[in-house]
C-alpha cells in the first residue's frame, strides 16, 4: 500500500473535517408551523364553566392570548418556513398570557402532523402545561401571568416511533395549531380555536 506524503494528508483530513458541517446542515431543512388545516375559517371561542346550564354556549370572553410559538430554540412566525434539523419538534413551545381574570390550573394544546396519516385520519399530539401526574405541583397561573405549554421529555422517543410506524414519517416538516383547553382552578374550562386567539 502506497503511503500518503504528509501536506497529501493533511488535505485529507482538513476535506473530511469540512464534510462534517455538510452533513449537519444537510439534515436543516424548511419546516413550518400553520394553522390546523381542518380548523373552522371563522373559529370563535367556547367556554363551559361546570355545572351551569348553556354550557358550551359560543362567546367572546378571551381567556389566554397565545404570545409567542417557539421551536429549535427561536421564535418563529406561524405560516413562515424556518430552517430547522429533524428533532425541531421536541422542543416546540407555545406561550400563553392568562387574561382571563382568575388563576388557570391546567391548559393543554392540541396540534396535528398533517403529512402523518393514519386510519384515514390526520396523527396529532399534544402540549401541556399542569396536567400530568408529574406536573400537578406546578402553580395556578394568575391573572396577568405567563406560562408555556411544551411536551415532556420522555415522550419525544416514543412519538418519534409512533410517527415512524403509524404515519410512515421520519422527519416532520409541517405542524398544524389546533385548539386549546383551558381548566380553572375554580372548576370551570373554555376552549378555542388557537387561530381566534391574538397573535
Amino acid at each position: 500500500m502506497r503511503k500518503l506524503s504528509k501536506p497529501r494528508a493533511c488535505l485529507l483530513a482538513l476535506a473530511a473535517l469540512a464534510c462534517v458541517p455538510c452533513a449537519a446542515a444537510a439534515q436543516a431543512r424548511d419546516r413550518l408551523i400553520d394553522w390546523d388545516w381542518k380548523g373552522p375559517s371563522r373559529p370563535l371561542p367556547i367556554i363551559k364553566e361546570s355545572g351551569e346550564e348553556g354550557a358550551g354556549v359560543e362567546t367572546h370572553f378571551v381567556a389566554v392570548e397565545l404570545v409567542e410559538v417557539s421551536a429549535a430554540g427561536r421564535s418563529v412566525e406561524v405560516g413562515s418556513p424556518f430552517a430547522a434539523g429533524d428533532e425541531w419538534v421536541d422542543d416546540l413551545k407555545l406561550k400563553f398570557r392568562n387574561v382571563s381574570g382568575k388563576p388557570i390550573a391546567s391548559a393543554v394544546v392540541f396540534l396535528s402532523y398533517p403529512e402523518a396519516r393514519h386510519e384515514g385520519g390526520v396523527m396529532t399530539f399534544s402540549l401541556a402545561y399542569g396536567t400530568t401526574a408529574a406536573a400537578r405541583l406546578l402553580p395556578a397561573v394568575a391573572p396577568g401571568e405567563e406560562f408555556e405549554v411544551t411536551r415532556r421529555p420522555d415522550e419525544h422517543e416514543r412519538q418519534r416511533r409512533r410517527l415512524a410506524k403509524l404515519g410512515g414519517v421520519t422527519s416532520v416538516g409541517r405542524v398544524g395549531l389546533g385548539f386549546v383547553i383551558v381548566n380553572f382552578d375554580d372548576g370551570g374550562e373554555w376552549r378555542a380555536q388557537l387561530q381566534a386567539l391574538t397573535y
